[in-house]
């Protein structure tokens, strides 16, 4: 059965439509949940996946497509397609994962 792995952007979810879309009878659809998680968390939880469905389709969308194009990079023979939809370029890390660049409201 074809696997495909998504991984959302920065503002997406894993309840995202593209993840329904994709799903149907003969094809299982994976979507790790990303949301307030940094690049390294993001690509763990996508090298996991990978190694449990060897051969996936691997589909990341803005902030995903960065995590699932560094991932694919360090694992080609475990990707059978990979398709990124509006990658995120120049990111290193969302803004949320340094507590410091967290805006607070005025006291």
């Amino acid at each position: 059965m074809p696997t495909c792995l998504y991984a959302h952007d920065l503002d997406g979810s894993p309840a995202d439509p593209l993840p329904r879309l994709l799903k149907g009878p003969s094809t299982t659809v994976l979507a790790p949940d990303g949301r307030f998680r940094g690049l390294a968390s993001r690509g763990a939880d996508l090298r996991a996946a990978l190694a449990r469905h060897p051969g996936a389709t691997l589909i990341g969308v803005g902030y995903g497509a960065l995590a699932a194009l560094v991932v694919a990079g360090e694992r080609p023979t475990d990707v059978h397609h990979l398709v990124l939809v509006g990658p995120a370029r120049g990111w290193s890390e969302p803004p949320w994962c340094d507590a410091a660049a967290i805006p607070l409201p005025p006291a």
